[in-house]
């Protein structure tokens, strides 16, 4: 409880002592981490929607190997 104590009062000095820099930084890294989870979820927004339309796509055409055979053996 001590450790925790200490920990916000000396957290509480610094963000008094240097305001403007401290916020500064905070929302320069807050931003930049929203901008790096926006683009982990967009990709992960495309990468399940091309994994949906693969197993659509190959759960309603026929394999290619019968249509190769039909078409190219002799």
């Amino acid at each position: 409880m001590a450790a925790l104590l200490n920990g916000a009062l000396m957290v509480y000095s610094v963000l008094h002592t240097f305001p403007p820099l401290l916020l500064c930084i905070l929302v320069r890294h807050v931003t930049l981490l929203n901008i790096f989870l926006w683009f982990i979820h967009t990709w992960e927004g495309i990468f399940a929607r091309c994994a949906a339309l693969k197993s659509l796509l190959c759960k309603h055409t026929p394999s290619w190997k019968p249509l190769h055979s039909l078409l190219f053996d002799s």
